[in-house]
Parts: C-alpha cells; structure tokens; sequence
C-alpha cells in the first residue's frame, strides 16, 4: 500500500493514518472542558449497529481523587458521538479506573460493570448496570451482586469472562489500586448462575507481596491453550502477576513463567495477541523494555514466556513515557501491528510498530501515523465508527485532563477486506452416540483486538447434515475463544461442522470442515483442536486440523460423559452436554460482542440454558 511501507534498509515508514477530529464529540463533560480518563471501551450499547463510547472518570491517580461521570457516547455510525450520560446512566458519577463491558444476562445487550476505584471512599459502592435493551441502564448491583454489592475495593482492573467453563460470564477484579504493596488477597472473583446473578466462587493464589503494587489492568487469554481462560494482572510496579486457570475458576500462581520486568519501571496497559502468527498469544507491555521502549514477550505455546525486544524490535522511541499498547492491523496485511498510546514524551503522539508478518517490528521515523495532539493518552480502543471500513480510534486523556480523542481512518488507509480467522478449534471425529450434543469452543482472530476479544458481528457453527446447512450461534467467552452447540442428529447421521466469523465490515471466514458420524453407542471424542494450516475453506478465511494431541479435561463439566477422551467435546447421555444445557430449549446470545440485528439475520438457531 502507498501510506505503509518498507524501505530498501527495511525501516518502516508511513502517512498520516488516522486524524484527529475534534467535532467528532458534541459534550466533552466536565463543564465541556473533558475529564480524567484512565480506561475506554467500544462497544454497540444499543445494538443499532453502530459502535458507541464508555468513559470511565476519576480524577487523580494513585490517589484517593474525585468522582467523576461515568461517560457514555452513542455513535451515529458516520463517525459523530452525542454525551447521553444523562439518559444511559442517570449522571452517575464516581471514582472508575475501569469497567467491564459485555452482555451477562443473555439478552444481546452489553452490560456494564462499574466497581469503585478508592476503597468505597465517601461511601462510594460498586455498581452494575443491566442494560434495558435501548442503551439505557439500570443500577442492579444490590440484587445480583454478592451480599447487595459488598464492600468495595479498589478496582484497578475488571473483566467479564466465563472464568468457571458454564458459558457464561463471570467477573474478575483486581483491587489494590491505590493502596501501594499488595496483600496476600487483593483479587475478587464473582461466577455468573447464567442470569446475570453473582456469587463469590474460584479460589486465587496467595498474592504478590513485596514484588508487586497497585493493580493497574487485567488481561484474560487462553495463555497454554487448553481451552480456559487465565489471567495477567498487570502491575503499575513490580513484577505482574501470571495465573493458570483449572477450568473452574481456580487459579495457580504461573509468574515464574513470564517475563521478568524491572522493578524501577512503571506499565500500565498490556497489548496480547498472536505476533508471529504461530497460534499461541503473545504479550507486550509498556516501558519494561530498556530506555523505557516497549517489552515484547513470545509464548512459547506451552505459556512459558520469552522476552525477545532486542531481536524483534527497531525503531521504537526511548524514553517516551508511554501508557500502553494494543495490536491491531494497521496496514490491512493479515498480521497484527502495535498502536502505542503515549503521555508526554516522543511528542505528545500515537505511533505504530509495524510487524513483518513474522512478529519482527519496525517503527517509522516520522513516527506520524496519528495527526500530532500533544495530548496526554492513558489508553485507547478501535472500531470503524464512521461506516466506511477503515480502523478508527479513540483514545482516553488522563493527568493533564481534556476531551476523549477521536481519530478517523484516512483514505489512505485500505479498507478492511481480511476475513476473520478461525486459529483453533475443538475437534470431533469418529462414531457418537445418537444423542450427542457436544459444546465446542473455537478461537477467533480479526483486524483489532479490544479488551472484550476481536469486535465482530457475529461467530456461529455452520452444520451440514444429509445435505441441508443449519447455523447455531456461537458466543464470546473472553480473550479470543467463542463457544456453541451442535444439536443431536438422529441414527446414520453424518455431521460436518465448521467455525465461522463475520466482522463488522462483512468478511465472513470459516474453518476447516470437521466430519463425524452417529452411529449410536458411548460417545467418544479426540480431544484435538484445529489450527492455523494453510488450507483455504469455503468460508474465506485459512485454517486447518491440526490431530497429533490430546488435551486433558480441565473442569468437571468437560469429564461428563466422556472416558479417556480428554473430555474437550462435551456431552453426556442425557443430551445435556455437561453444563446443565438442554438441546430442546432455546437460548439467548451470551457474547456482548454479537449484535442482535446480525444474528437474526443468520437465522441461527437457538439454544437456552436451563
């Protein structure tokens, strides 16, 4: 493409990307002069399908500080934001380093979780919002949450995940903020019963102390590829915190498998994602590397961790005081780029690494894929906000204060024409019995990666059986993993399933074809996983199968039904697939990533649970 580049010396260099639109915003609040932002999210509130805008407040930092408002812009979908705060959330103001986005009820609509950032100072509660099904929101802490709410922490960093392998999903936080050294227990973890009713459940490790403070972020990924969901708690000081999770929500202390940051260092916004396209997820952190430059750490697929900066990394800036980074395919080239979010040095600007597909990165002179601001970002999040395919961002402005920034895909920038990607998936072969009905989880990859996984439109099973084609949704469970059911098929059947994905610009991709049989009898499965095998399919995007291991079961829904199978394909005799789900009922949509307008335009079929 003519805006990116590689020159003969192999140096990145760039245009200007993505400008900066002031009139984007009607109301930047607080007296129209912008608040302290430490935290942004992207997400379709309303489900008119387009995207809209969360703005978390709280002024200080580190510090007990001010409440703020809780800021909610809703997109028109041609790239302008009105301030409906008012509206959505009654004006609520307090002190928000983060909250979770996503849908915890399964009725399509995300919502929100707002947990209190200072030690529930001035009687400060945390609070849950339930979205109404308009983009306007309802506090509902007192009777979902634990004990009305209980008594606050200091939410550094919150997330919805299925944390405990039931499909839907639960919240993990990690409170300290503020506090300085952390404490044997400074992590919450509330399951989900399916509606969206918490309870205190899982089992954390004894803390980090004396090697760790203040929680700043959390990031939930699948880091060894066994089909749960773990856990990075990144630390403002100190070493962050690596956690392997059991499939029930249990967690082992992993630190000693990942990179070691110095302790002089500050960081506050990881980016996680698949760098040298291998499969497996990879992680950056702010400032850990020498010269204050970004620290890259490559998995070795297994969740050991190996920092490789110095080998893969030119061009970037020393010293910059930078605030985070995110991946995402800035040049429309298959592989994922690193947009870096910064404070005040390196000119006050935005800039991007750009990868070589093979996780090798090279930053531009110039630096100047973002119009220069001189702002001072603490954190950013992308979309196409304005309908015309291209990346968009928005970036949140903290220490110096001032409007969220609103950048717009020049018409240099190609539009987005990548399918998304299915990388993994689990794998059912053989003869099953004639009531099997197995749960299946796949791994998607697509153009950006938010803190809610990869923003897409919709991800279903596609079956095909006899010659006639079904769908059955498919729902987000965190980091970049989708879960779905296949009914049972009568007597003889012969099923083909694939994993399927469609981004918010229409690109529709699916995996390889899986075939299996229904024979009647135990219902055995491999236990395997697809992967990332050049084979194109039918759907568009590139995957394989991948056979040669056998996964073990890791929660006791998995172990239901199945011997000596690795338990990875659920199901049970009963037809409930070992989590309490019935195939003859329907069910809602549990991903606050899948808009409602796009699944009824699939005509999925539609499972509940019980």
């Amino acid at each position: 493409m003519a805006a990116v580049a590689l020159t003969a010396s192999g140096t990145a260099s760039a245009a200007e990307l993505f400008t900066y639109t002031p009139a984007a915003v009607d109301d930047a609040g607080c007296g129209g002069a912008g608040c302290w932002s430490n935290y942004i999210r992207v997400a379709d509130l309303d489900q008119d399908g387009a995207l809209d805008i969360v703005e978390p407040n709280y002024f200080g930092f580190f510090s007990e500080g001010g409440q703020q408002p809780l800021l909610i812009f809703f997109g028109d979908g041609e790239g302008n934001f009105t301030n409906e705060s008012s509206a959505a959330v009654g004006d609520f103001e307090g002190r928000l380093r983060q909250v979770a986005v996503a849908d915890i009820t399964g009725d399509g609509y995300p919502d929100i979780y707002a947990p209190d950032g200072f030690n529930g100072s001035q009687n400060a509660t945390d609070v849950l919002f339930i979205n109404q099904g308009d983009g306007t929101f309802i506090d509902e802490a007192e009777t979902r949450l634990p004990e009305g709410g209980g008594a606050p922490g200091s939410a550094g960093g919150v997330r919805f995940a299925d944390l405990d392998g039931d499909w839907d999903l639960d919240i993990f936080v990690a409170d300290g903020y503020g506090q300085g050294s952390v404490g044997d227990t400074y992590v919450r973890i509330f399951l989900n019963d399916g509606t969206g009713v918490f309870t205190e459940g899982g089992t954390i490790p004894t803390g980090a102390e004396g090697v760790a403070n203040d929680p700043d972020d959390v990031d939930i990924f699948d880091v060894d590829r066994d089909w749960d969901l773990d856990v990075l708690i990144n630390m403002h000081g100190g070493q962050s915190q690596l956690w392997l999770n059991d499939g029930a929500g249990n967690f082992t202390d992993a630190t000693d498998n990942f990179t070691s940051q110095p302790s002089s260092g500050f960081h506050y916004n990881p980016g996680i994602c698949d760098v040298d396209n291998d499969g497996d997820l990879d992680v950056w952190i702010d400032n850990m590397a020498s010269g204050y430059r970004e620290q890259l750490s490559i998995n070795d697929g297994t969740g050991v961790f190996t920092d490789e900066t110095n080998a893969r990394v030119n061009g970037n800036i020393s010293g910059a005081d930078d605030n985070g980074v995110a991946c995402a395919d800035v040049d429309n080239d298959g592989d994922f780029d690193a947009v870096i979010f910064n404070l005040f040095g390196g000119g006050g600007v935005e800039r991007v690494l750009f990868n070589d597909g093979t996780g090798n990165f090279s930053g531009s002179p110039q630096a100047d894929e973002f119009s220069t601001t001189n702002d001072a970002t603490l954190w950013g999040e992308a979309g196409d906000f304005d309908g015309d395919g291209r990346l968009d961002w928005v970036t949140a402005q903290g220490e110096q204060s001032g409007p969220l920034r609103v950048y717009l895909g020049a018409e240099v920038k190609p539009v987005d024409e990548q399918a998304p990607e299915i990388t993994h998936g689990e794998v059912v072969e053989g003869e099953q019995a004639e009531d099997f009905s197995p749960w299946l989880r796949f791994a998607v990859r697509d153009e950006i990666v938010n803190d809610s996984g990869p923003l897409l439109d919709a991800a279903w099973i596609s079956i095909t059986v006899g010659g006639e084609e079904e769908t059955t949704e498919a729902w987000f469970l965190g980091g970049d993993l989708f879960v779905g059911q296949i009914p049972a098929q009568a007597a003889g059947a012969e099923v083909t399933y694939a994993f399927c994905a469609r981004d918010r610009a229409g690109n529709e991709g699916c995996g390889e074809d899986i075939v299996y049989t229904i024979e009647g009898g135990a219902a055995e499965t491999t236990g395997e996983e697809t992967t990332g095998e050049e084979t194109t399919t039918e759907g568009g995007s590139e995957s394989g199968t991948d056979t040669s291991e056998e996964s073990e079961s890791d929660t006791a829904a998995d172990e239901v039904g199945t011997e000596d199978t690795g338990g990875d394909a659920m199901a049970d005799e009963g037809g409930d697939a070992g989590c309490a789900c019935s195939t003859d009922s329907d069910s809602p949509a549990q991903g606050g990533v899948l808009g409602l307008l796009g699944l009824l335009g699939l005509g999925l079929l539609r499972r509940r649970r019980d």
